[in-house]
């Protein structure tokens, strides 16, 4: 039997591509995926959350 990692990692900074450092944005990344999906046919937004 296996056991499941129940542990969560919060990431609270990021590092942009030009080096800034900045808050993490949990929606900037869920806007992201939902445009993604919006662009090749997705309806449902909460899957993108």
């Amino acid at each position: 039997m296996s056991e499941e990692n129940t542990d969560e990692v919060k990431i609270s900074k990021i590092i942009k591509r030009d080096g800034r450092i900045v808050d993490f944005d949990q929606n900037k990344i869920t806007e992201a995926i939902w445009k993604a999906a919006q662009s090749v046919g997705g309806k449902d937004r909460n899957l993108a959350e």
